[in-house]
């Protein structure tokens, strides 16, 4: 277990629960609730591990684990391709799941002819059955309690923004259902066009399934160009049947970033060191005046 930078109680752990011990492991980018590693097993099987064992790190959420547990549970067999789990412990903070293979596509010339499968995915997640009585949590906000505008933007437009947002209320009455609430290009692997797994389901809840759509769009916004965001929605709508989208939830999106700055290392660590804070702000400023004009 030489190579592994998984910490002993950890490696005990994978070992109690697979009955195989670490050879190697290496840790995955992301983890923001959590290191992700990456385990070769004695047996040769390759699995992920999310270790929270640092409470720390979960912001304050000790349902993380749990809640992750209860998504793979919900996804086994379903039409959204997501990992298989194998053992949770939310006690310790630690989730074993099955690797999936796949890449992370990031590039805007090969996102671009994915947005469709992207919408029809984010459909699909919004179809999958829910039992009676699911512990998940509900939906809310990440916009700050008394949002200001910042410092490092343009003020007015935040400002109508930040008005619009609190004066507004979605109007969509879609029902509740299951929503990733963080789906966006870093968190699908592809093999080739088609979506080979859904990761990262730590901050599973249930609530409007169109909550689920301002966060991809902004990614796509930034990722992409201005025209992504209603490509994407164009195939959702499509698939779902639904006559209107309430841009309130492009506002609740862009103003979670309040006070910012919009940090892009995540994206930039993924192979996109294009997207520089003024990029990124100028395109989240679009996004947001686009919102503003459709309400």
């Amino acid at each position: 277990m030489s190579n592994s930078p998984l910490t002993n109680a950890t490696q005990q752990w994978i070992a109690a629960r697979t009955g195989h011990d670490v050879v190697t492991s290496e840790v995955l980018p992301g983890g923001r609730s959590g290191e992700v590693h990456r385990c070769r097993l004695d047996d040769d099987t390759v699995i992920v591990v999310r270790d929270s064992s640092d409470r720390s790190r979960v912001d304050g959420d000790p349902g993380l684990i749990q809640n992750e547990a209860l998504a793979l549970r919900l996804l086994a067999g379903s039409p959204v391709a997501a990992p298989r789990l194998i053992a949770a412990d939310e006690g310790s903070g630690r989730l074993a799941m099955t690797f999936e293979r796949g890449d992370m596509v990031m590039g805007a010339s090969e996102l671009a002819p994915r947005i469709s499968t992207l919408g029809l995915l984010a459909a699909a997640i919004r179809s999958i059955d829910m039992p009676d009585g699911s512990s998940l949590p509900t939906w809310s906000s990440w916009v700050p309690e008394s949002p200001t505008p910042p410092a490092w933007g343009d003020t007015a437009l935040w400002s109508y923004a930040i008005s619009a947002y609190q004066t507004c209320a979605p109007s969509s009455t879609a029902g509740s259902t299951l929503l990733h609430r963080d789906l966006h290009p870093g968190n699908i692997l592809w093999i080739g066009s088609e979506v080979s797994a859904v990761v990262d389901w730590v901050n599973v809840c249930v609530g409007n399934p169109h909550a689920e759509l301002g966060h991809c769009r902004w990614n796509l916004a930034c990722l992409i160009d201005d025209d992504a965001p209603q490509h994407f929605l164009d195939s959702y709508m499509n698939a779902t049947g639904d006559e209107t989208y309430d841009h309130w939830w492009d506002l609740s999106c862009a103003l979670s970033f309040l006070p910012g700055p919009i940090d892009p290392t995540a994206w930039n660590e993924a192979v996109r060191p294009d997207l520089t804070p003024g990029r990124i702000v100028a395109a989240t400023e679009r996004f947001l005046q686009a919102a503003l004009d459709a309400l």
